[in-house]
Formats: structure tokens, sequence, C-alpha cells
């Protein structure tokens, strides 16, 4: 059975209407400055979002975007979202509609880093920028009028490393404490080791770009390489955040996710995993489709009850 015959229905009719023209990971990263934020096209009504610039431990100015309710609440729900795009592409601007559910749905303050990108920049900077952010974060919880006790962090794909990382790393060197993690299709694993892994199919995030991304990230690194940088290699998951995760069956970071899941499972870490069947990496920021809308929903919904359930 081909690839395409593994999608979900609604998916391949999407990814059959697309052009045959599939970028490559260095055209991605060519025009990525074009990417941007445009208010304009997003319903802002109701969400005020903020321009900070966070001065790292190099000194570089790191531009952060904090979306928060447009009425003033009490202090409360803070979310860290780190972005995706294999460590090599993205930025806060295209996450922004993204995270608009959680600000409106959740009640949440949710901030959104920059981090310096691979190649020009590689490991260790993505994760030094984000975990300076979580200081950040943490230190100006007045500023940000929200709640130190309440904070979750997440991420998709390589945002999802990134989730993990700075988790780990907190934990390990008494760093701020996270109330919850929502690391979703995170990619995880340098080697590509496992069977999913294979995908190549050229219209999503497939082998080819993956392994070039990796190559980029860890260039500096000589094959030494520290959980922080490919989280699968923790060797011990014990007293991690709660965490909510998720990814589609079509996904190349399937397997890796679900090695995740089982070993946060057998350190007695509070996880919950949902597998959507036919689903493909980022499936549920494609619109219009009821699958894809199901799954954003059931990922709003359990943030809203980690809040409750994990928040102080």
């Amino acid at each position: 059975m081909t690839f395409t015959q593994w999608l979900h229905p609604d998916l391949k009719k999407y990814f059959d209407s697309l052009s045959n023209f599939s970028p490559t990971l260095d055209e991605m990263i060519a025009t990525r400055e074009m990417i941007h934020y445009d208010a304009q096209n997003l319903n802002l009504q109701d969400v005020r979002v903020e321009e900070h610039y966070v001065k790292m431990r190099d000194g570089f100015q790191n531009r952060v975007l904090v979306c928060r309710p447009a009425k003033v609440h009490a202090k409360g729900r803070a979310m860290l979202w780190f972005h995706g795009g294999g460590m090599v592409i993205g930025n806060p601007d295209n996450s922004v509609g993204y995270v608009l559910d959680f600000v409106r749905q959740c009640n949440a303050v949710v901030v959104i880093p920059t981090y310096r990108l691979a190649p020009e920049f590689p490991y260790p900077y993505a994760f030094h920028d984000c975990y300076d952010s979580l200081l950040w974060l943490s230190e100006n919880a007045e500023l940000l009028n929200i709640n130190r006790s309440n904070i979750a962090t997440a991420g998709a794909s390589a945002g999802g490393n990134l989730c993990i990382a700075v988790n780990l790393f907190a934990r390990d060197h008494h760093g701020p404490k996270v109330s919850f993690q929502c690391p979703i299709y995170p990619m995880l694993d340098y080697r590509n080791s496992f069977p999913s892994n294979e995908i190549s199919y050229p219209k999503v995030w497939n082998r080819e770009k993956n392994e070039l991304a990796w190559q980029y990230y860890l260039q500096q690194l000589n094959g030494n390489i520290p959980y922080t940088a490919s989280p699968i290699l923790c060797d011990d998951w014990r007293n991690s955040p709660p965490t909510y995760t998720f990814i589609g069956t079509c996904d190349l970071f399937r397997d890796e996710t679900m090695y995740f899941v089982q070993e946060l499972t057998k350190a007695n870490v509070p996880t919950e995993f949902h597998l959507y069947n036919g689903g493909t990496h980022g499936f549920e920021m494609i619109p219009n489709i009821p699958f894809a809308q199901h799954a954003k929903k059931q990922f709003i919904q359990t943030v809203n009850s980690y809040y409750e359930r994990y928040g102080i």
C-alpha cells in the first residue's frame, strides 16, 4: 500500500489538489524571511498582541510576541509556545493564528519567543534562546500579569523538541516550575532510526528534509549529541511535567513520539496521547477539514482541562 492510500480520505483530497511543486529544504530556508504575521488577516478583536525584546545570555535581543485577552483578568494562566520548522525555518509570527484559540478558549497569555535558526545558528542557539525565554517568563510574571505557578510549555514538531528539552533541563538544573507540557508530534530522534522515519512523500515534512535539518542543527557537535539537542537520548524521564501529545499515523515522527509516550508512562509521568488514523505531519493546521479541526479542538480542550488539573 502506498503512502497516499494510508492517508485520511479528506487529507488525500487536499494533497491531491496541491501543486506538484514541493520545495527543497534549502529553498524553504531561502524564503523564510518572507513569512510574517499580518494582523489584517487575523481576527484580533478580543486579543492583544504585544512585542517585547528580551536580552539573551550572549547579549542577543530576542523578539518575543505576547498574545493576551484584550480584557484584563486577574493573574492567570500562561503558555510558552515554541514554533515548529525543523530548527531551520519558522518564526513567532506564523504561530499567532494558531495560538489564538488558547488565548480565547483557555483564557491564557501565550508567549511565543523567537529562536535563532540553523544553519546560521546551530545548536545550542535555539535551545538556549528557548530556555532563556522560560526564565524571562517566570521572572517577569508580574509584568506579564500571569501566575508563575501556572505556566505550561508547548510546541509543534521542532517546537516540541524544544519544549521537552527546556523542561528536562529545568528539571535537572532547578529551573522554573512547569505545570504541564504539550509537545505535539515532536522532532526527537536525530538518528532517524524508527520505521516511520522512512516516509518520503514530498508534500509533507519527510525523511529527506528531516535528515538535512538535523545535519544543519547539529553541525558543531561532532557526534557528541546531548539530550537537550535530541531528547530521545534522555535516559531518565522521571519528574517530567504531566504531558499531552498527539500525532497522525502518516507522520514520520509517529514511532519516536510513541516511544516518548512509552518512556513517560514507564516513569509514572501522567501522560495522555492521541493517535489519529490517516493524519500527516501538522494535519490539524489544514483548514476546512473536519477531521483536522477535531484534532485541534481536542488539543484545546485538553489544555484547558490540564490548566484546571495541574495548575496551582
